[in-house]
């Protein structure tokens, strides 16, 4: 049972960072179409007030170009999909969230023995398939935004690493510590 539980951390790590990674990618798309769209509110606001005041003060030019700036800024926004690519990421983050917890909550199973090993094998397996088709149908995160919010995500649960052995106390003390090559040989 020891192999699914490893499996399933894996599975739940994986879905966790990428959770983690589509959350800072909506952020990231949502703070810059937010700040798109407040420069395009105060290019508009800038032309507006210009209208009244004395024409001396003004140039009709520089008011025609900054209103076509704001227009083109307007069109690059919508254009691009900025905000359905945020949304996309949110429901991205939805999805892997779930996958994640449905993990958390197997492993819960297997370790209190309320699964057999063919019921908690076919549960992975089935998680493992819902895991890859999500990846497949969501956009693709880069790998340098993946390691940072592996980083996150390790830093936030400890518990789910599974880079780390699980072992039995006696295999423990056998075992070398970290890093030093010390221990007793078996």
């Amino acid at each position: 049972m020891k192999d699914l539980i490893d499996k399933t951390k894996a599975i739940a790590r994986m879905a966790g960072q990428t959770e983690y990674a589509q959350a800072r990618l909506a952020k990231r798309f949502s703070r810059l179409n937010f700040l798109i769209a407040w420069i395009i509110i105060g290019m508009t606001a800038s032309v507006g007030i210009s209208h009244f005041a004395p024409y001396g003060y003004t140039d009709p030019a520089i008011a025609a170009f900054v209103a076509l700036g704001a227009a083109a800024l307007g069109i690059i926004l919508r254009v691009s999909g900025i905000t359905a690519r945020t949304t996309g990421h949110r429901v991205a983050e939805t999805q892997y969230s779930r996958v994640r917890r449905d993990a958390d909550m197997l492993i819960l199973k297997m370790r209190g023995g309320d699964l057999s090993r063919a019921e908690a094998l076919s549960t992975v397996e089935n998680l493992n398939t819902t895991l890859y088709d999500l990846i497949a149908r969501t956009t693709p995160v880069s790998n340098r935004m993946l390691r940072r919010a592996g980083k996150k995500f390790d830093k936030a649960n400890p518990e789910i690493r599974h880079t780390l052995p699980e072992m039995e106390p006696s295999d423990f003390l056998r075992a070398a510590a970290p890093n030093t090559g010390a221990g007793r040989k078996q």
